[in-house]
């Protein structure tokens, strides 16, 4: 029992110097979290581009937000739900675009070599989209994600996250001929996020929850859904998210 004891003791040791910091200052423990809440609010900032640059109008930037909540354990596994939703504000009705993903996770944390940490998810989207040729009501896929962190300082850490989703639905057709009539699609969603963030926790104990500010780029791609030749939609764009992790 207290070689247990100590070898655990020695591994939240190892975990502490790994991030870089003293008990008194920087983010929570990235590896050993307290057990609790985790989320966060992000502001976004992003406009939506064709894949065929003729086919874009659009120029504009629009607000819009993305949040999300869930819990982690004491061993770093975590179950969260994610919300998002770009909406159409155009009056142009062919440059309209309308998409929604409502993610539900399951995911644990990992070490990376001396110098990176992470994390891998995986569960459910689902998901809606509504432009000029498509509508997409409900369809549903598997989703799959990675967040990959360096931490550069007691309280500063780069960050790279990627989910990718393979979605399956019905869009009703809009040609002349078969106006209303349901057929099946697919089509594939990928976000993309690079950026820095900036930690502080609320106790001075090693696995004490944090509070985080991040910045990052932010891209999407929405694959195979306007027009006949399957285009792709994209949306890219800036974030700006307020959190609390552990």
């Amino acid at each position: 029992m207290k070689i247990a004891r100590l070898s655990d003791r020695i591994e939240a040791l190892e975990s502490q110097l790994w991030i870089g910091r003293t008990p008194s200052r920087g983010s929570g423990n990235w590896l050993a979290p307290s057990p609790g809440f985790i989320g966060g609010f992000e502001q976004l900032f992003i406009r939506h581009q064709h894949s065929e640059p003729d086919e874009t109008t659009n120029k504009s930037f629009r607000s819009t937000q993305r949040i999300s909540l869930g819990w982690m354990n004491g061993a770093g596994s975590y179950v969260q739900i994610r919300y998002f939703d770009y909406p159409s504000t155009t009056f142009d009705y062919d440059e309209s675009v309308e998409a929604t993903t409502f993610d539900a996770e399951y995911g644990g944390r990992f070490k990376l070599g001396n110098n990176f940490a992470g994390s891998l998810s995986g569960g459910l989207r689902f998901s809606r989209y509504d432009d000029q040729d498509l509508d997409y009501d409900d369809s549903i896929g598997p989703l799959l994600g990675a967040e990959i962190r360096s931490q550069l300082s007691g309280s500063f850490a780069l960050y790279g996250l990627l989910r990718h989703s393979i979605q399956f639905g019905n869009s009703p057709q809009r040609s002349l001929f078969s106006m209303g009539e349901e057929v099946p699609g697919s089509y594939g969603i990928t976000d993309m996020q690079v950026g820095v963030e900036i930690q502080r926790r609320f106790q001075t104990c090693g696995n004490a929850p944090f509070g985080f500010v991040r910045c990052g780029l932010e891209t999407q791609q929405w694959s195979g859904m306007a027009d006949e030749d399957s285009e792709d939609i994209s949306l890219i764009g800036f974030s700006i998210t307020v959190g609390l992790s552990r």
